[in-house]
């Protein structure tokens, strides 16, 4: 009696944290479409602006619902006292309408969800779908509002393109990530899962401020350099007031063919960066492996690696120490020879001496790779009669391939920001400028100092995005041929 008492209690006290966990969950799915239509009704939507008169207005989801009712017409006072009468278009009106009708909608099905439906097959997946696909019909619009080219009238009554005038605010692109988040919160977070948290919900609020420092120091300024890629910026307006120009910024540097060249030398030296940073220390870490003095091993080791510690600066002021005309080289050969500015030595000065400074850092990641290789294949390979170049061939790359996979994946990701920008400022010259002007060194000369930058700002999105497509293929890639991958 006693222990059928005691599973009835444990049952009772399962059914109760469930309860009480898809509860939680339930709450949570039906705040966010609230929460984000209260957010669309009283945040700023959308604004006008005509910058070159100072002339902005903007407006938030419920008066634009009121322009429905005015054939989108606005009338306000200029700063003359002068009427100006504001159309807005008709389809911004109606898509404002739909938004609202669509939070509402979800978040009714949500609640029907939790109380109606609830422990009906299929309401779930129901409700996930119909949020997610609320929140990708947010993105959509937000994206194509970004770029819309249907004609509007400006302060002059002359048409242009949608995006010239209007500016779409950020809320809309929060919006879709939030219903985004809460459609997966509601496929993906099982009743098990949601006990889990609940459990552990003291632990989640001391990520909070941790997770606060990334969002406003990390996602923030990549949100602010992506906005800007988009902007003719200027720093009377700010990031938010600047003029949208759309993808001009973008078709400017696939069309210029300065813009090319510098992309160009970019791949160029990330190129040669990338086998040098490979095949040396490789080379090098074999050789070690195979020294049977343990002394010796270590003595080389810390030589080589002792300049990974060096700034490019020190760097820098040894190689002008023994390449300038003064230097230890045209000293011992008495000769005057400026290598530091001629155009022919330059592009080998600087590869040399960025192997030289990294050669140790790629050898102790090789080194430790090998320390995991079991001896005894190589003892079995010598009684089989293997020769050094066999077993290295046949043992020792086959037994690392997943470490250079993984060097050679993460540094094709890093191809269009390779090229040793710090180095590269440090090294140049009036004559080897030229040759020295890649995307990071580029960014500096013209895209601090001439104030470009909206157009610095495009150039290191498309650095970003490359940089992630190279990742991602070259993954997939290598996890297809060699079934080894990153992930």
């Amino acid at each position: 009696m006693k222990l059928g008492e005691s599973a009835v209690r444990t049952k009772s006290l399962t059914d109760e944290i469930k309860g009480g966990a898809m509860a939680a969950k339930g709450i949570i799915t039906v705040s966010v479409p609230l929460v984000c239509l209260i957010c669309l009704v009283f945040c700023t939507v959308v604004s006008k602006t005509q910058s070159d008169i100072g002339f902005t207005i903007t407006f938030r989801g419920f008066e634009l619902f009121q322009l429905f009712f005015n054939g989108g017409a606005y009338r306000r006072y200029d700063s003359w006292g002068n009427v100006i009468t504001v159309r807005y278009p008709m389809f911004l009106c109606i898509g404002a309408m739909a938004v609202f009708v669509i939070l509402a909608a979800v978040a009714a099905v949500f609640a029907l969800r939790y109380t109606v439906w609830r422990g009906r097959s299929g309401a779930s997946a129901l409700s996930a779908g119909i949020c997610l696909t609320a929140g990708g019909l947010m993105l959509a619009a937000y994206i194509f509002l970004l770029f819309c080219t249907v004609p509007v009238y400006d302060y002059y009554g002359n048409a242009v393109p949608f995006y010239n005038v209007f500016e779409i605010s950020p809320v809309f692109l929060l919006v879709g990530l939030a219903l985004l988040v809460d459609g997966a919160i509601e496929l993906r977070l099982g009743e098990r899962s949601a006990r889990k948290i609940k459990r552990f919900l003291p632990i989640y609020a001391f990520m909070a401020v941790p997770l606060a420092f990334i969002v406003v120091f990390n996602l923030y300024p990549v949100l602010l350099q992506t906005v800007l890629s988009f902007k003719n910026f200027t720093l009377s307006d700010g990031v938010w007031g600047s003029e949208w120009v759309g993808l001009y910024q973008f078709r400017l540097i696939f069309t210029d063919s300065r813009m090319l060249g510098v992309i160009g030398r970019t791949v160029y030296i990330s190129f040669l960066r990338l086998i040098v940073g490979i095949i040396p220390p490789l080379f090098l870490s074999i050789c070690l492996y195979d020294l049977k003095s343990n002394t010796l091993r270590s003595v080389f080791q810390n030589i080589v690696y002792i300049p990974h510690f060096f700034s490019w600066v020190v760097v820098y002021a040894m190689t002008y120490s023994l390449l300038s005309p003064e230097g230890l080289i045209n000293s011992m050969f008495g000769t005057s020879v400026d290598f530091m500015v001629s155009t022919k030595y330059f592009m080998p000065i600087v590869i040399i001496t960025s192997v030289w400074k990294e050669l140790g850092w790629g050898t102790i990641l090789y080194l430790a790779a090998l320390s995991g290789v079991d001896t005894s294949l190589f003892e079995a390979a010598k009684i089989d009669g293997a020769k050094p170049l066999q077993r290295v061939f046949h043992i020792t790359l086959p037994s690392i391939r997943n470490t250079i996979v993984f060097l050679t994946v993460m540094n094709l990701g890093n191809i269009l920001k390779g090229a040793g920008g710090e180095q590269l400022l440090l090294f140049y010259s009036a004559p080897t400028q030229n040759q020295a002007l890649v995307i990071d060194t580029w960014l500096v000369w013209y895209g601090m100092k001439e104030l470009e930058y909206s157009l610095g700002a495009a150039m290191s999105f498309f650095q970003s995005a490359i940089g992630m497509v190279m990742v991602l293929g070259c993954n997939y890639i290598s996890k297809k041929t060699c079934e080894v991958s990153m992930w």
